[in-house]
């Protein structure tokens, strides 16, 4: 019976990793299927959730950095992740509710058009 419990624990795990896609419950899937193959085996509980945590820290340490590189290399960065964090100067009025405006981001000028998420939390600055 102990082992449809560590079943029942890692498809559980598996339905939060699915919901969440942040790639750390899956590893306590795998700590619960060691766990449910040694209840199969009628070793203690006591060693099945030593196994579990043991397992489960192992898998997240060696393998969640690995997964992250690899499965997230899809990611495609735009020319608007280098100005975040820059100071910008503005040069026309930025009017957020007509989309017009225009600032000056290290000798590069961009329109309100082109970076419209940037210009609602940017102070104006000129000068």
């Amino acid at each position: 019976m102990t082992v449809m419990y560590w079943l029942g624990a890692a498809a559980i795990f598996v339905v939060i990793e699915i919901i969440t896609m942040g790639l750390t419950t899956i590893w306590f899937a795998g700590g619960a299927l060691v766990g449910a193959v040694m209840a199969a085996f009628s070793l203690p509980l006591w060693s099945q959730i030593i196994a579990f945590v043991i397992v489960s820290v192992i898998l997240l340490i060696l393998t969640r950095p690995w997964a992250l590189k690899y499965l997230n290399s899809r990611t495609v960065r735009t020319n608007a992740d280098s100005l975040i964090g820059q100071t910008a100067l503005v040069t026309q009025d930025i009017d957020n509710l007509n989309a017009k405006g225009q600032v000056k981001v290290e000798d590069r000028y961009g329109q309100r058009e082109v970076f419209p998420m940037m210009y609602s939390f940017m102070k104006d600055r000129r000068s």
